[in-house]
């Protein structure tokens, strides 16, 4: 920080010094080789990934227009956890015609139901926001009897 600090001016705007940039520079490389791709964790990618894919075919197969939280509804004893949270956030964040939302969601609708673009979009983003523990549980969820 210190460096960061001296080396920055309103003229050269944000930067580091040489033997700092350079020094960042290195760091950045052995992190990608040693950490980022490590041979070990390409298993751990193959993990993840079959987690993500897993949980959006399972969320965009309920897709069913104006209808769509009905059928959510019908596999709420099969996922519950999954249905009860993807149903929570369809309906904060989502037009759904004939259905009037919670007064205590104030925020900005974003998605509409009636377009299935808009629909996995909000499957995208509602992945998104989810921890690896949270996605490794919904998972387990839709694998387990």
């Amino acid at each position: 920080m210190i460096d960061l600090c001296n080396s920055s001016n309103p003229e050269n705007g944000i930067r580091f010094s040489e033997n700092y940039l350079k020094l960042m520079q290195h760091l950045r490389e052995f992190s990608f080789k040693n950490i980022y791709y490590h041979k070990r964790l390409s298993y751990f990618h193959d993990y993840a990934e079959l987690i993500i894919r897993s949980i959006f075919r399972a969320l965009k197969s309920f897709y069913s227009r104006e209808k769509t939280l009905d059928h959510l509804n019908e596999y709420q004893l099969i996922y519950p956890l999954l249905v009860k949270e993807f149903t929570r956030w369809i309906i904060k964040y989502s037009h759904i015609q004939g259905f009037s939302r919670p007064a205590d969601f104030q925020n900005k609708i974003i998605y509409d139901l009636n377009n299935e673009k808009d629909y996995l979009m909000s499957i995208v983003d509602f992945i998104s926001g989810m921890t690896d523990n949270f996605a490794i549980k919904i998972f387990k969820e839709l694998t387990s009897f």
